[in-house]
């Protein structure tokens, strides 16, 4: 199985005399580590680009546990991220007539961390 998850195996014995079967162990859980990451993000569009800021927007990755958080890159150099549950950032450290190159990677409970999206290319005006 996979994921972050537990489960309980019940084990009981026979006793081969009587055959009659003894009481069950007590549940013993095992924890299972979650090695898989997200899915790419996808979708990533400038949904404003102005002077000062740039704002992006994105659809939401999936994962076999749960999506924590995303983080964003501007020209491969992080420069934000956001919770799980947000699918935009607005950048508000660019300048004028500037040309950025912007992407979004998902990170999972565990640090499993997606592949970055594809990069979207930005011009302020």
């Amino acid at each position: 199985q996979a994921g972050n998850s537990s489960y309980a195996p019940t084990v009981a014995a026979l006793r081969t005399r009587t055959q009659q079967l003894c009481a069950p162990a007590p549940p013993r859980f095992v924890w299972q580590y979650d090695a898989l990451p997200p899915s790419v993000p996808t979708g990533l569009v400038a949904s404003e680009a102005a002077s000062d800021h740039v704002t992006l927007a994105w659809a939401p990755s999936a994962d076999n546990v749960a999506v924590t958080g995303y983080a964003i890159y501007r020209d491969g150099v992080a420069v934000g991220s956001v919770d799980g549950a947000t699918l935009a950032f607005s950048d508000a450290s660019v300048a004028p007539g500037t040309t950025y190159r912007y992407s979004v990677d998902a990170v999972d409970a565990t640090g499993n961390r997606s592949a970055a999206s594809d990069g979207l290319d930005v011009t302020t005006p």
